[in-house]
């Protein structure tokens, strides 16, 4: 469970891997630390919601979610990678560089849903 959690931490970029396996370490993002001078990089708008939300019909491609999103592509395909990633989201195929790709949810919930 605490992988997981933190897997999670990792890819919203709220905190920082370093070293692998028993090696492993983890900090704070350099943007959410103390003392940091917060608004230097503009943060990117989190879509997982609306990616989840486009799923919850049922099985759609990459741009059948960008078309009901109103995201372009490109971010669609960033978004799903990272909900896969986070095991929310599954492919049907095994080629997930094709658009026409189908993705389906996971029974896993979102942390913040």
């Amino acid at each position: 469970m605490a992988t997981q959690e933190l897997g999670d931490l990792i890819a919203r970029k709220l905190v920082v891997q370093t070293g692998n396996r028993r090696w492993a370490r983890y900090r704070l993002a350099p943007a959410l630390a103390p003392g940091s001078t917060t608004g230097s990089a503009p943060r990117r708008a989190d879509r997982r919601a609306e990616i989840l939300d486009a799923l919850t019909a049922g099985e759609r491609s990459r741009l059948e979610l960008a078309a009901a999103t109103g995201l372009t592509d490109q971010t669609v395909a960033r978004w799903l990678r990272i909900l896969r990633s986070e095991d929310l989201v599954e492919t049907t195929e095994v080629n997930v560089r094709n658009p026409a790709t189908r993705y389906r949810r996971t029974g896993k919930v979102a942390l913040d849903e």
